[in-house]
């Protein structure tokens, strides 16, 4: 779809606005803002400076449309519409309180059930200042980790041991708190944290607790992990766990009804289907997405039948 010159000076305004968030204590940079997108800092300053141009190239859609999807700015027809469910709410709330008071927070949730779509599409774009997210992957060691977060708020470390880089980003935090920020730093999928990584962890605490949120966001595996690590007595880990046992906070399991997001649904046949095989709200969204984007361009109702034939399915 195109971007429409309206729909340009809205993304200017609210570009403008995004990167003044916080502007007695913080202003975010031009470069930082591209840094997020991965684009040339050239495109976000030719539009914030009011022009469609970069040298003699006309900025193209897909430039727009990256920065408005920063700034959750709805260009495109959108297909899967966002509901309030209450697993949202519990991870919105975890999260603001871990910001507010610079708590430690451990958030856990069920796969599918909106972590991940919780925080980057609803709490960071509200959030954009001192506001990092890291995911940590299966095959991250504690190094990976540190490089990730430094990387993440802009420090060149360079080949400076673990433990000193650990030290560096957390005085970067600290200083942003006493510019009257508020840091927050999201580690996802922590339940692929090893050992080393979780004793980081306590570091950081030890370091930022009422000065930086810490949220460690996963399935019940992280709980797992913390009893195997603790049963085996690993040392750091029940100094660890005594300091964070009571910000676990549970996330409700989905209620597999999705009445919130089948109610537009007149198929009965296609609602059996969904509940029946979608275990979480990733799942839902996989199947319907497509299957509405498809029927409006085929000019059909959504169907049991159509579901069926855009998946191969046997029916």
């Amino acid at each position: 779809m195109k971007v429409e010159q309206k729909q340009k000076q809205q993304i200017r305004q609210a570009l403008i606005a995004y990167t003044q968030a916080n502007s007695e204590s913080f202003v975010m940079s031009q470069n930082e803002v591209a840094k997020k997108l991965g684009i040339n800092a050239a495109y976000v300053s030719a539009i914030v400076n009011g022009e469609d141009k970069v040298g003699k190239s006309i900025i193209s859609d897909m430039y727009w449309k990256k920065i408005a999807g920063l700034l959750g700015i709805e260009v495109d027809k959108k297909y899967w519409e966002i509901k309030q469910t209450p697993q949202m709410v519990a991870i919105l709330a975890a999260l603001e309180e871990a910001k507010e008071d610079g708590r430690t927070i451990t958030i856990v949730g069920e796969t599918g059930c909106g972590k991940s779509f919780t925080i980057e599409e609803l709490f960071m774009k509200k959030n954009p200042v001192a506001c990092y997210k890291i995911v940590i992957g299966s095959l991250d060691n504690i190094g990976d980790i540190v490089d990730k977060l430094a990387d993440a708020i802009g420090l060149k470390l360079g080949t400076m041991s673990r433990s000193a880089k650990l030290k560096e980003v957390s005085y970067a935090l600290l200083m942003m708190k006493y510019r009257n920020l508020k840091p927050l730093v999201i580690f996802d999928e922590a339940e692929y944290m090893s050992h080393v990584a979780l004793c980081a962890i306590k570091s950081m605490y030890d370091m930022l607790n009422g000065v930086c949120g810490i949220v460690m966001v996963g399935t019940e595996q992280i709980l797992r992990n913390y009893d195997r690590l603790k049963n085996k007595n690993k040392t750091g880990i029940p100094q660890l766990y005594r300091r964070i046992k009571f910000g676990i906070k549970y996330i409700p399991n989905i209620d597999k009804r999705y009445n919130e997001f089948l109610a537009d649904i007149e198929d009965r046949e296609l609602i059996k289907w969904l509940r029946g095989n979608c275990e979480n709200y990733g799942e839902l969204h996989d199947v319907l997405e497509p299957a509405k984007r498809e029927a409006e361009r085929l000019g059909e109702p959504l169907s049991y039948e159509l579901v069926m034939k855009i998946n191969g399915f046997n029916y």
